[in-house]
């Protein structure tokens, strides 16, 4: 239509996966520099001016979010790599959301809390109080939806246009992401760990940040529960996952983008009220005994709960278990324990289904720490080649089950 009022328009699409790892549709692993240096070599070759502009559509490899910080990640870790340039301007039509899996609109629900917890307990509870209520009903309301973008937006807008007057502007959009960060991504490598989306990490990020809190004397430990009951009533995980050792956690975390000498953070007093130091700064630097201590809190609460969980990350897992324990109990698998060439859940690693063969049950990917054994990279059913799949939908998650064609 463009095109058709005089106004010369090409088309750059960049890549995604109708399914990664986690079962949900994603770009994370093209968000890199040779991506972005194919799409700028079709820029180039289609021709551009100084009065040119650049559309982007959705989000994932290009950030479409309220935020002027575009990034692609490095082998050793997130967003490291990008630059500080603000969009001219932005339209978000909450209808779009309608398309995604509950999962995936609570991964963005967990950033709108992260804002709420930082800077206000009235949107706090606005947020997780309609969840808490009826969680698969809030997350198909598009009035519900539009108000936490709304409230968000008012949240996060004074953030940028104040940013370089202090710090307080960087640490509440980056609240619980330096211990999210580690945990997505060894969530993607570690055998056994099923994937967390990035906002599933963020929340269990978010309470261990609020443990560390506490152990540092800055948050009450009232806010720390608040933190896990919050999360747990928003259908967001709040425990590590089982498999992912403190130690892996720590050195994953030196290649985070705020980790100078140490791991800096922005901590909370109570919920709304983030902690500033008396210079007036709000980040603080953080010794790992301290954030190891916190991942421990967090252990102990994960291995003392009792009760059915709440959180769809953990139900998916527990559905896909399900999945495995039927195939092996119809002898899917051989002598060898090797999976036959057939359509399954490859690995708690995985809720994609596609077509394996003995060869391929067991593969190895690099998650860039060299320094790592081969064998705590090695993640079932990872670096898989899908093949041609159809979508069916699942009622009872309401997420695509996908099959080989």
């Amino acid at each position: 239509e463009l095109n058709k009022g005089g106004i010369e328009t090409y088309k750059i699409v960049v890549p995604a996966d109708a399914v990664d790892e986690s079962g949900n549709p994603s770009a994370e692993r093209h968000k890199t520099l040779q991506v972005f240096s194919d799409c700028a070599d079709q820029i180039l070759q289609s021709g551009i001016t100084k009065t040119s502009a650049i559309i982007s559509l959705g989000g994932g490899v290009v950030d479409a979010a309220i935020d002027f910080k575009q990034a692609v990640n490095h082998p050793l870790g997130k967003n490291l790599l990008g630059s500080y340039y603000p969009a001219t301007n932005i339209i978000m039509d909450p209808e779009v959301l309608e398309t995604l899996s509950k999962r995936h609109i609570l991964n963005g629900v967990s950033e709108a809390l992260k804002h709420a917890l930082c800077q206000s307990m009235h949107l706090t509870r606005a947020i997780v109080d309609p969840l808490a209520k009826d969680l698969h009903k809030a997350l198909r309301d598009p009035e519900y939806l539009q108000m936490v973008c709304r409230e968000c937006i008012d949240y996060k807008v004074p953030t940028l246009i104040h940013y370089n007057e202090t710090d307080f502007n960087e640490m509440v959009p980056q609240y619980g992401h330096a211990i999210a960060h580690a945990i997505e991504t060894l969530s993607f490598y570690t055998p056994g760990v099923a994937p967390l989306l990035h906002g599933e990490a963020v929340s269990i990020g978010m309470v261990v940040t609020a443990e560390v809190g506490y152990i540092m004397g800055y948050t009450t430990a009232e806010t720390v529960q608040q933190h896990y009951d919050f999360m747990n009533q928003a259908g967001l995980p709040v425990f590590c996952p089982k498999g992912i050792e403190i130690d892996r956690i720590l050195n994953k975390m030196k290649y985070d983008k705020h980790f100078v000498k140490t791991p800096t953070m922005g901590l909370l007093k109570t919920i709304g009220n983030m902690h500033q130091k008396e210079d007036g700064d709000f980040a603080v630097e953080v010794d790992t005994e301290f954030i190891s201590e916190a991942l421990q809190a967090n252990f102990e609460r994960r291995d003392a709960f009792v009760g059915e969980p709440r959180d769809l990350y953990t139900l998916d897992a527990k559905a896909q278990q399900s999945e495995i324990q039927a195939a092996v109990e119809e002898d899917d698998y051989g002598m060898n324990g090797s999976m036959k060439d057939k359509t399954y859940f490859p690995s708690s690693s995985s809720f994609t289904v596609v077509s394996m063969s003995e060869s391929s049950v067991l593969t190895t990917s690099s998650d860039g720490d060299d320094d790592e054994e081969d064998e705590d990279r090695a993640s079932p059913g990872l670096g898989l080649d899908l093949q041609k799949v159809t979508v069916e939908e699942d009622a009872v998650f309401d997420r695509p089950i996908v099959k080989t064609n």
